[in-house]
């Protein structure tokens, strides 16, 4: 598993109104498995977001009882130029981000594994965890 520590972007929806937006964006994108106009399944919950590529084989029915009941969302994986080159992109900009504990310009974990990344707002615990791991007695 690799992991990466990104910002909370935002997206503008007034000249006075702001709501958080995560943005995943690069090559790395693409290594994890996330194909430019590919589907995206997103799932949010209290301090963490999902992002998995459909399984090809799974259900359809369940699928579209989850979007229907708003336990997941679907999203497309887009492209962002960058240094002369188009990368795969994922923008998230979900209304109930900041309510979930995604707050812009709070800096997140982002970890990937082929197929999935996820997104965990970090707390202190999480950071101690990281750097400093548990001394055994």
């Amino acid at each position: 598993m690799n992991f990466r520590f990104i910002k909370i972007a935002y997206e503008k929806l007034s000249e006075t109104k702001q709501k958080p937006k995560i943005v995943l964006q690069g090559e790395w994108v693409r290594k994890a498995g996330f194909e430019m106009d590919s589907l995206v399944l997103a799932e949010f919950r209290k301090g963490i977001a999902v992002f998995k590529i459909p399984d090809k084989d799974g259900g359809e029915t369940t699928l579209l009882h989850q979007i229907k009941q708003k336990e997941i969302q679907l999203l497309k994986v887009g492209s962002t130029l960058s240094k002369g080159k188009t990368r795969p992109s994922i923008q998230a900009g979900y209304s109930l981000l900041a309510e979930l504990g995604f707050s812009i310009g709070s800096l997140v974990i982002v970890m990937v594994e082929y197929g999935i990344i996820q997104v965990k707002v970090l707390d202190v615990d999480m950071l101690e965890s990281l750097f400093y791991p548990s001394k055994q007695d």
